[in-house]
């Protein structure tokens, strides 16, 4: 598996080298990456998203699948929403990604991508000085009322505590550290949808994790983002992991926990299977008009 995605050719190791019957089987997306620069980003973030589409137009394109032309805009758009988070978080951020055709069964095959940079945290982006301080207040708020009712005591803090609070709120629909100001408008939605699309294409053989900091966050499609209404007449994607639910209560520990030791960034790691039957299920499904072009 290490030779399988491209470490020991990245790292010029003298082993990288599949046997060729393995190597039939693997496809690559070479490793890809970039920093935060306001004058580059735009080429950056085009360029790894075309890269990402392509890779995965090629791995559907073993079952005999593409994606749509709606597809492409879409998952193009979320690719550079979150690698835009990771700029402006700071630092270098890089993307990569191997698919695997499994041998016993060619109609299936297991693709795993990985987006992460180096940086400020999730946590430490939205409590530094320039987000929203009504963003920053309400989670604040949202914390305390976590702690008054002893969800972050001592016997519990190291699963629950304020700085997974903060990542998991992040990943609100709406949120990013300029909501509540107009900078802030059609912000924060590309990770959850990404989730979502993902999911939509492998159903619960879908995993995505989120290391962030401290905080990791698990999405393997027991909790997925509902609507859940926001004043009068408007909703928004709501995912607490929990049965409610509801953020003023825990997220289930499985799903939502705080390491003892933390990433200096964040990652973001996809791994999901791509079954024909399902593709064609899904393709059978558009054409009635009941799913996304995707």
């Amino acid at each position: 598996m290490i030779r399988a995605t491209g470490i020991l050719h990245n790292i010029k190791h003298p082993y990288a080298v599949l046997p060729e019957e393995i190597e039939r089987t693997i496809r690559r997306s070479e490793l890809y990456s970039g920093k935060a620069s306001r004058r580059e980003r735009s080429r950056h973030c085009d360029i790894a998203a075309t890269k990402l589409i392509d890779y995965f137009n090629n791995c559907l394109g073993t079952h005999g699948f593409e994606l749509s032309d709606e597809g492409i805009r879409d998952l193009s758009a979320l690719i550079t929403e979150v690698i835009g988070n990771a700029e402006e978080h700071g630092g270098h951020w890089y993307t990569i990604g191997f698919y695997r055709q499994k041998t016993s069964a060619l109609a299936t095959g297991e693709c795993h991508i990985v987006l992460f940079n180096f940086g400020q945290s999730i946590y430490e982006s939205l409590d530094s000085d320039s987000a929203s301080d009504e963003l920053k207040s309400h989670i604040r708020a949202l914390a305390d009322r976590h702690r008054r009712r002893g969800f972050m005591d001592l016997l519990t803090r190291r699963r629950w505590s304020e700085e997974s609070l903060w990542t998991l709120y992040a990943l609100q629909e709406g949120v990013s550290r300029f909501s509540f100001t107009e900078r802030g408008r059609d912000r924060g939605n590309g990770t959850v949808k990404m989730i979502e699309f993902f999911l939509s294409l492998a159903g619960r053989s879908a995993k995505m994790c989120i290391l962030s900091g401290k905080a990791y966050i698990l999405f393997d499609g027991k909790y997925r983002p509902q609507d859940r209404p926001i004043g009068a007449s408007e909703t928004r994607k709501i995912v607490a992991f929990n049965r409610a639910n509801d953020l003023e209560k825990p997220p289930n520990r499985k799903y939502v926990f705080t390491l003892p030791q933390g990433f200096p960034g964040t990652l973001i790691s996809l791994r999901f299977s791509l079954r024909k039957a399902n593709l064609e299920t899904l393709m059978e499904g558009k054409q009635n008009g009941n799913t996304h072009n995707n």
